[in-house]
Parts: structure tokens; sequence; C-alpha cells
């Protein structure tokens, strides 16, 4: 079967390339769209949705338990992961399997894909194999929680099937200090369940900055997780309970949960055959115009080679990809690309690193303010958190922030805007803000580079 486009993989980037090459052709372009398992990919069915619907109900906990006359922990935990599916799939219908139908030009194809050469690609499932031909290609395949050689799936739980625990855990062990391990950490101790979280390396969130590692240390530990860096995990077994190895150590836990990270769903592509080269782990290499080493082919979202795995960026990814198809020249802004971790603070950034700074070679001044300095942290009660920013010494262009607080998911996109279009930290304290708001901390980090903010009023200019 010829067709004009294929995507291979029906998640965010995929379905983003679809619906953008089908707006682009008034529906004309002729596009097979190729996946297996739930359609709609990680974020709907085992990613965003699932990991924010529970901390959204975690939080709230103390006012549900309020007014539900007298139901325990334990029982609105069930409730609340009965309502968690029933929300998953309401997404997944609305927003992938009833909005996918309204593009008459895009066939389903339900399989295992795997490339012949670079342009044919057999689908194979338990009833059919098509041998589909497309004069171009998107793979989009996305990625899959890596499970350690010391642990059996049949023991432990992953970021994927977390979803489908119905009782409450007593015990919770997290092996991953990552975004994942602390987000689902923070929300099960709030149910009540002891948590403790086990990182390989010297600090949980390995990869960011001292100060975020700091923080979110302090955050997790003021909510009574134990934290355990520097430690590897020998051995897993299911005795009574599952039980984790470590040292002369041994703990049992009614559940465990694996998040020590991700790896490409690539395998078994046959990426050879097409030309697509990948690097170490499999990730697909790519540049910036999302083109692969094979001419004609391009690959979006979370099976690309690098650092940042965020279901908006495989949705711009892919958009990219087909507008580049179309000869638009656009490119991927990665150093414009924001991320958030949704603990209580949240955790968010955008732009380059201090220590990305150094390795460039760069010459910056940075400012870090404490949460406190935002009055109204005092006001929400928030204890932990800070402001920081980067600028180029030489022109006072913002290289990059990093925030600890209250709704910082939502206001870092004022430093998507400061990057995005070279704002200077004159800019940003040219820019009146709200007063008393969370957002406010940006200001006022911007402002340190010009005054003590600790001999500053209320909305000084």
């Amino acid at each position: 079967m010829q067709y004009d486009l294929i995507i291979v993989g029906w998640g965010a980037a995929g379905f983003s390339a679809a619906i953008r090459a089908s707006e682009i052709t008034g529906e004309e372009m002729k596009i097979a769209l190729i996946g297996k398992g739930n359609i709609g990919g990680t974020c709907v069915n085992v990613g965003c949705i699932p990991s924010k619907f529970l901390i959204e109900k975690s939080l709230r906990i103390n006012d549900i338990l309020y007014n539900s006359n007298g139901v325990s922990k334990a029982e609105l935990f069930s409730e609340v992961m009965k309502e968690l599916k029933n929300t998953v799939y309401k997404s997944r219908v609305g927003k992938y399997e009833d909005v996918i139908k309204n593009y008459k030009n895009v066939d389903l194809y339900y399989g295992e894909a795997s490339f012949l050469d670079n342009r044919n690609i057999q689908v194979k499932n338990a009833n059919n194999t098509h041998i589909l031909r497309g004069s171009y290609i998107i793979i989009s395949t996305g990625s899959s929680p890596t499970i350690p050689p010391f642990a059996n799936l049949n023991d432990i739980k992953t970021s994927d099937n977390f979803w489908d625990i119905e009782v409450l855990p007593e015990k919770l062990a997290i092996i991953g200090g990552g975004p994942i391990g602390l987000e689902i950490g923070q929300a099960m101790r709030r149910f009540g369940t002891e948590v403790s979280i086990f990182e390989i390396a010297n600090e949980i969130l390995p990869g960011y900055s001292e100060e975020i590692q700091s923080a979110a240390r302090n955050i997790m530990q003021y909510d009574g997780i134990q934290i355990h860096t520097d430690t590897k995990i020998d051995n897993i077994t299911s005795e009574k309970s599952k039980c984790i190895f470590y040292g002369n150590n041994k703990e049992c836990f009614d559940e465990i949960l694996i998040a020590t990270g991700r790896y490409p769903n690539t395998a078994t592509l046959n990426l050879q055959a097409a030309g697509v080269q990948t690097d170490s782990k499999g990730f697909i290499i790519t540049d910036r115009k999302m083109k692969t080493s094979s001419e004609g082919i391009f690959a979006a979202g979370d099976c690309v080679s690098g650092k940042l795995k965020l279901e908006t960026l495989s949705a711009r990814e892919g958009v990219i990809a087909v507008e580049n198809i179309f000869g638009y020249g656009k490119e991927i802004d990665l150093n414009a690309t924001p991320w958030a971790i949704f603990t209580t603070p949240n955790i968010a950034g955008v732009g380059i690193s201090e220590h990305d700074a150094i390795q460039k070679g760069l010459l910056f001044d940075k400012r870090v303010i404490d949460a406190s300095s935002a009055i109204r942290n005092s006001i929400s009660g928030n204890k932990y958190g800070f402001a920081k920013i980067l600028i180029e010494r030489t022109n006072r262009k913002i290289l990059g922030i990093e925030v600890i607080s209250p709704e910082a998911a939502d206001f870092i996109v004022e430093g998507v805007y400061a990057l995005r279009f070279g704002l200077t930290v004159d800019d940003i304290i040219d820019s009146t803000h709200i007063f008393p708001s969370h957002s406010e901390i940006i200001k006022m980090a911007a402002q340190s580079f010009k005054r003590d903010i600790n001999k500053m009023s209320c909305c000084m200019e």
C-alpha cells in the first residue's frame, strides 16, 4: 500500500504530525499511522494524565477526608485509582480516538512495525501482515521504563503499570530518585504510605543543579520520605512481601516501583535496513530539523536522542518534522523548551544550567534568591524554594532560569519568552508583575542583579 506519509508511533508526536500534515494539505495527504498498545502513547495512558491526576487528588486529600463521613485514606485511595482509570479512558477516547476519526485521510494500523528498507515498512499483528510504502516516514515510537537486571516484573511496578494498584500500600520503595520517583513518592506519602526512595547517585535528581538537588531533598524529607542516596540495589526478591537487598541491608515493602529511566522503543524497528543511525542506547539521532541520517525519514518524541523527554516537546518535534517535509525550514529550539517536575512546590526551569554554561566557556553572572523573598510564599506557607537566573555578562541576556515554587510549572513560561526573544534581565525588571504572586519571585531574582532585595519595599520597581 502506497502512502504519502507513514508515521510509526501513535503517541503525542505521531498524532501531532498526522494532524499538522492533514492541516497543511487540506486533508489531501494520504497518511498511515502505525501503533501498538493503547492509542495515545505514554502521556495519556501511563504518564502525564494518571500521574498528575494522582498528584492533584493527593493535594486535596485532607479536604476530601473532611467531607467524606469517616472514609479512611485506604478506602479513598481505592476510589481515586478507579477514578484515575476512568479519567485516563475518557482522555484517550476524547483526545485521541475521537480526534483521529475527524481525519479521513489517515489510516490506522495496529501492529509491530519493522523497516524492510528506507521506504517500505512491514506491519505485523496476530491476524495480518501489511507492507506499506511511504514517500516520507516519521518515527515516533516513544520509550519504555528501564528494568534493571536485578528486578523481576512479577515483583515490581513501573511507571507503566503502577496505575493498576488498587490497595493502598503501607510501605512503598521507589528505586530511582528522578522526577517520576519524586512525584509519585510525594503523592503516595500524602495518602499515608511510608515511602523510601533509593538512588544510586550521590543525590536525588541527578543531573540537575546543586540548588535543585538540595531543595528537593529538603522537600521530600520534610514530607517524611526516606531518602537513600549512594545506594546500589543488589537484588529484589518476592517472599511474603517484596524485599530489597542493598549492601548488608534487607528491607521489605508492600510495593516496589522502578523509576530508573527509560529506553527507546526502537529495538524491533530494524533501523539498519533503513539506514537510520542511533546513539549507544538506541535513541535515534536527528538534526534540529528532526531529520535522521536517512533521506526522507524523520524522527520525533521520546525515541529521539536528547536530554529532555517531554510530552509537549514530542508534539512540537512531530509538527516540525512535518513542516520540514514541506520545506518550512523549521528547527527545534531546545534552549527555550521549559521543563517541570510536579512536586509540591513545583520544580521548573528553562534555558541552560550553570554547569552547561561553564562547559561552553560562557562568561555569565548569576543570582539566587530564597523563596521567602516573595511574600506570597510566606502567605501560602511554602518553606522551601528559590529562583535562580543566569545572564550573559556582556549583554545581560537571559541564559537560564530555575525556580522552585508553588505554580512554577505555570509561570516558567515567562522564561521561555525571555529566551526565545532574546530579552535581558533589565527587560524583566522593567515589566510589572502581579503582587502578591508566586511568579513575582522571577522579577525579584532579576532585581537582585541591580540592588540588595533585602532593602526593598513591596512592589519596588
